[in-house]
């Protein structure tokens, strides 16, 4: 009896090694994956049926790529978890009929102000903001809505040029690196900087979840942690199988309503909220899967595979999610940062370690040259990072904190030229 023929997905960039090789390798389980990037396959080859090399991530030129796909044996779906490419990949995927979520709906993810507009208009909880176009408009609003408040721009991710402002004397300074990261972002016509009310109340959160046909499903809850005030560099996350947050009506009409609101078609969104004692309220929604490992943490704690997932919903298959009665138990991560801005010379990373029931191991994440640091300066800079998974969450983030703790590392110079890990998109992490 001969193997039922795979269906094949392009995949628009594939991020760093580092961060999303178990996503390729998770989505290559049940689909043939066609790469379309600006180099050439390397440490993917193995995962792939082909690839296609372009010279830049332009909308003509990943169009003119998938049309040969659909020509020469056809395509069955685009998947894209990279932020910057995640419009152009949604674009291309209207204009050959295949699923997407749509051109409004994936704006409405990118652009943090469209977004914050049609939140208003559907009467969703979130914080009071207006987009900027200078300084003393920023000026002006913040004192409307008072001290603190926060400067983002208004296309990226990952927290980067996010800042919290406590007085009149810091918003300039922000506000400029914001508008300078908005600049860099994966479309620069979406100027301007949002400046918004800082939800000072409750714990942050992450769900990761399905909407399709107009229905959302939540995979999973990360419970965040983040660092490094004034900015708010995401410095550890934590999945519980059992978080009783997968189960919330008002936390599901929310976010079933705020899909609806931005206009999201079928994808998988990476969703960021405040718990307040008035209910949740909707930091920002980004339409892809969520980086810094979370998904990873969900393949621990709960045996789900978000790679091959955002591969069915790219192809408009059924989504098999394990059963919730597997209650497989918690998985921690947490980063480690240099106390200053450095280029390594070489990282040591700690012996894998038990407490409890709770197995941890660290790996290394920057190499020698790369450069590593702090914010402003730098984001997601980080040395290394430790993970824990078991039954009890609070051995899980008790040992993966204690393991990030004992890297060590080497010092080229104080500064100089590298690689800056902290370069690294939010796709790829």
């Amino acid at each position: 009896m001969m193997a039922q023929e795979l269906k094949c997905l392009a995949l628009i960039g594939c991020g760093d090694e580092r961060y999303r090789s178990y996503l390729l390798e998770q989505i290559s389980e049940g689909y043939d994956i066609w790469l379309i990037d600006t180099a050439e396959p390397t440490w993917q080859r193995t995962r792939l049926r082909g690839a296609t090399r372009i010279e830049a991530f332009r909308p003509d030129l990943i169009e003119a790529a998938v049309a040969d796909l659909m020509q020469d044996g056809g395509l069955d779906g685009i998947v894209c978890w990279d932020e910057r490419y995640v419009l152009v990949a949604a674009d291309c995927a209207a204009l050959f009929r295949l699923p997407t979520p749509g051109a409004l709906g994936i704006r409405g993810c990118r652009d943090k102000a469209l977004c914050r507009t049609r939140l208003t208009e559907a009467g969703l909880p979130q914080p009071r903001s207006r987009q900027c176009y200078d300084a003393e408009d920023a000026a002006s609003f913040a004192e409307t809505v008072g001290y603190s408040c926060v400067v983002k721009p208004r296309d990226m991710g990952g927290s980067i040029g996010v800042a919290l402002v406590t007085g009149p004397a810091d918003l300039r300074q922000a506000f400029g690196r914001a508008q300078a990261a908005s600049r860099s972002g994966s479309d620069r016509s979406l100027t301007g900087v949002l400046v918004e009310e800082f939800i000072a109340e409750g714990p942050e959160i992450s769900i990761d979840g399905i909407y399709f046909s107009g229905r959302y499903t939540p995979l999973f809850v990360g419970r965040k942690s983040v660092g490094m005030a004034p900015f708010f560099e995401e410095i550890a996350h934590l999945v519980d199988a059992a978080d009783p947050l997968l189960d919330d009506a008002v936390l599901r009409d929310v976010l079933n309503r705020a899909h609806a609101a931005i206009c999201f078609g079928d994808g998988i969104t990476h969703t960021e909220l405040k718990l307040t004692a008035n209910g949740p309220v909707i930091i920002e929604i980004n339409g892809r899967l969520g980086g810094d490992f979370i998904p990873w943490l969900a393949t621990l704690a709960m045996g789900m595979r978000p790679g091959l997932l955002a591969g069915q919903v790219a192809a408009g298959d059924p989504v098999t999610l394990p059963s919730r009665g597997a209650g497989r138990g918690c998985a921690a991560i947490a980063f480690r940062y240099p106390d200053r801005n450095l280029t390594v010379a070489e990282v040591m990373a700690p012996e894998a370690r038990i407490l409890g029931l709770a197995q941890g191991s660290a790996t290394r994440l920057a190499r020698p040259g790369d450069i590593v640091g702090l914010p402003p300066e730098h984001h997601l800079g980080r040395v290394g990072y430790a993970i824990a998974h078991g039954p009890d969450p609070a051995d899980c983030v008790t040992l993966a904190a204690s393991l990030a703790t004992e890297f060590d590392w080497r010092a080229a110079t104080p500064s100089g030229t590298g690689t800056t890990v902290g370069a690294l998109s939010t796709s790829e992490i």
